[in-house]
């Protein structure tokens, strides 16, 4: 469906509202931390960043971190190089602060290839900011926004909202059609490059060829680019499953399901269901390790996986809709959010930043929807106002729970109050922050309510970090000792224990 164009005194105040929405928004997360969730593991314990004598699968294939992100990689190793810390050198959590300023510009870039997808596709410039408002400003978008770790959604979900514009407008005529194509898989590979998720791309390529044209690709110059592109986006796609599954099978990050193949569906099923949940509850922060699908049915999660799929199935494949704004949102939904919905079985798989790529679809499909249904402009702009707004309001908190390691294990506590690994975390992250003593309290309360075992030697460390020898004593003797032998502490770890404790002053 052709759209009006749009003056270009429209697009420049589309331009400077997206910017400024876009930085009352995330500009204040300049100021956030290093956290002592996966940063450590992905950025500044990442030793790959900065030895250019790693390996190279470690460098730039990410075989330490479990899949291929050598694009995201790229960005890190820029960031470290500026901000640190060198390798050996002493992590500050405060060193954050210049990642965050690369991750805002990214994310102000990531707000205005929205609104340039959503001038191209439902037009407008209400219309238009409404697409990249749903994106930029909804809660679920913190953790892949305000986390140094989620930059690698981030980044992938960037060069989707690209290649999916230069599709729609290669498939529309205009500039020879055969340049946006290129740009179109060019784009494409780089979201695969960010974070192997980005794979769904691929199916939604096939369909958009297939289903979503609006002109014949008889052409032969863009026939040859269709052939190429479509050729080589499939084989960077297969390169990176299977680096992907490689590392990921090295690390131990594929588990085996006991219920076999209809096991794992029936996870992927609920995955679904919970993602669409936390859609329609933003602000809901989950320890995505410690979230796992119940046993039996659950209602709720099942009835919105049925309503999703339905939905979105109808309007990517009717003839009236599939070649409309919300036709390729449904497509672009449903083949991003596959790689993410646990058909391969990862031990890791529902997460605030699963949804943001799969996002940009929702948000085509509400807006077209919303144009559709409200044809009435004044009352359109006004629910659309009203949406952001509530968004905003909502998305600040979320965002600031991402501010350091203590606020972020503060607020997943409060949503898993029986896990003893989030309330370990929750000492760890406060440890980091820089207040031992604190986290000695935190691990002792931990303790009374799980049992020393796991908390033991953390308490030891923490307590000579506050400079509380005998406390340190104490927890090491009985780890040391039969009780924990008793209470299945591994035998390594005792002797550890014993050797520490033979080595502290008396």
């Amino acid at each position: 469906m052709p759209t009006a164009p749009t003056r270009p005194r429209d697009r420049l105040i589309g331009v400077v509202l997206v910017t400024a929405l876009t930085l009352a928004a995330w500009l204040p997360s300049v100021d956030f931390h290093l956290l002592n969730w996966d940063d450590k593991h992905h950025v500044w314990d990442n030793d790959a960043l900065v030895d250019d004598s790693a390996p190279l699968e470690d460098r730039w294939l990410g075989r330490n971190i479990g899949y291929a992100l050598p694009l995201t990689l790229l960005s890190w190793r820029i960031d470290r190089a500026r901000f640190g810390p060198q390798a050996g050198e002493r992590v500050e959590p405060a060193m954050g602060q210049g990642y965050h300023t690369t991750q805002v510009m990214l994310i102000v870039a990531f707000g205005l290839a929205l609104l340039a997808l959503g001038l191209a596709t439902v037009g407008g410039t209400m219309s238009a900011l409404s697409v990249a408002g749903l994106v930029v400003l909804h809660p679920v978008a913190a953790e892949p926004l305000a986390w140094i770790t989620g930059r690698k959604d981030l980044l992938a979900a960037l060069f989707v909202v690209l290649a999916t514009l230069s599709l729609w407008r290669g498939l529309r005529g205009g500039w020879p059609s055969w340049r946006w194509l290129l740009a179109a898989f060019g784009c494409a590979s780089l979201a695969v490059a960010s974070k192997p998720s980005a794979v769904g791309l691929a199916p939604f390529f096939v369909w958009a060829l297939w289903l979503g044209r609006t002109v014949a690709l008889d052409k032969p110059a863009v026939r040859r680019v269709v052939a190429g592109g479509m050729a080589g986006l499939a084989l960077v796609c297969a390169a990176s499953v299977a680096v992907g599954m490689a590392w990921h099978a090295e690390l131990g990050g594929v588990e085996e399901v006991e219920q076999g193949p209809l096991g794992v569906l029936r996870r992927a099923w609920w995955a679904l269901g919970f993602h669409v949940r936390m859609l329609g509850a933003p602000g809901w922060l989950r320890a995505k390790y410690v979230v796992a699908p119940p046993e039996g049915f659950a209602p709720l999660e099942d009835l919105l996986a049925l309503a999703a799929l339905v939905a979105t199935s109808a309007l990517a494949l009717h003839p009236r809709t599939r070649r409309r704004p919300a036709g390729w949102g449904a497509a672009l939904a449903i083949t991003l959010w596959l790689p993410v919905s646990n058909l391969v079985p990862l031990r890791r798989f529902v997460a605030d930043s699963y949804l943001l790529a799969p996002g940009v679809g929702l948000a085509l499909i509400v807006v077209d929807g919303l144009g559709a249904a409200l044809r009435h402009r004044g009352l359109r702009g006004a629910l659309s106002v009203a949406v952001l707004a509530l968004l905003f309001v909502r998305q600040a908190p979320q965002r600031d729970t991402w501010r350091d390691s203590t606020a972020l294990w503060t607020h997943v506590i409060a949503h898993e109050p029986r896990s003893p690994e989030v309330c370990r975390m929750a000492g760890h992250a406060v440890a980091f922050d820089g207040d031992p003593a604190r986290a000695v309290q935190v691990y002792e309360g931990c303790a009374e309510r799980f049992g020393p075992a796991l908390f033991a030697n953390n308490l030891a460390i923490t307590s000579l970090m506050a400079g509380d020898v005998a406390s340190a004593r104490r927890w090491l003797a009985w780890l040391a000792g039969d009780e924990a032998a008793a209470v299945g502490v591994p035998a390594s770890i005792r002797a550890k224990a014993a050797a520490r404790l033979a080595r502290l002053p008396r």
